[in-house]
């Protein structure tokens, strides 16, 4: 779902909040937290030195794995060593996760087919000659309902609420 979701430039965050005096140390990060995470949340996280949105980096979307006396484990290891981070909660709606699982089990089903020029997997048509993108162009009238412009780093944070 991560990879749909930042392929659509959208994260669904509803929630965020800017931590100081963070401490990274792979797939753990201990911060003064003021949100409660829970196992299989989605969180896109960013990090600066010196604090402000300006300077947040790009941000990358992590699966919790836990979160235990201000220590958020995540499934991979943090790309970040700053000080500050900028942590936002996302929350894809069920009809995008729904989605998100129909793309997988398209890619699985189409893996190995790159050499056929047409055939159909699970009711969708893959077709090598039309000069497709695979799912993305089989899925894009589906996608394109989620799919948004990048102006900043920060631009999916619009709509969502300060976690206080």
């Amino acid at each position: 779902m991560i990879r749909l979701m930042e392929w659509c430039n959208n994260y669904f965050a509803v929630l965020y909040e800017r931590v100081s005096g963070a401490s990274v140390d792979a797939e753990s990060v201990t911060a003064p937290f003021v949100g409660r995470y829970a196992q299989g949340d989605i969180v896109r996280i960013h990090g600066a030195y010196n604090g402000t949105y300006e300077a947040m980096g790009a941000g990358e979307c992590y699966t919790v794995k836990g979160y235990e006396n201000g220590t958020l484990t995540l499934d991979r290891p943090l790309h970040t060593r700053a000080p500050y981070l900028l942590v936002a909660y996302c929350e894809p709606p069920a009809t995008f996760a729904t989605l998100a699982e129909d793309v997988a089990e398209y890619i699985a089903k189409a893996k190995g087919r790159a050499g056929l020029q047409s055939e159909s997997i699970g009711g969708y048509s893959y077709s090598v000659a039309s000069g497709g993108d695979g799912w993305q162009r089989v899925f894009s009238d589906d996608l394109a309902g989620y799919r948004v412009e990048a102006p900043t780093r920060l631009y999916y944070l619009r709509g969502a609420l300060a976690w206080r």
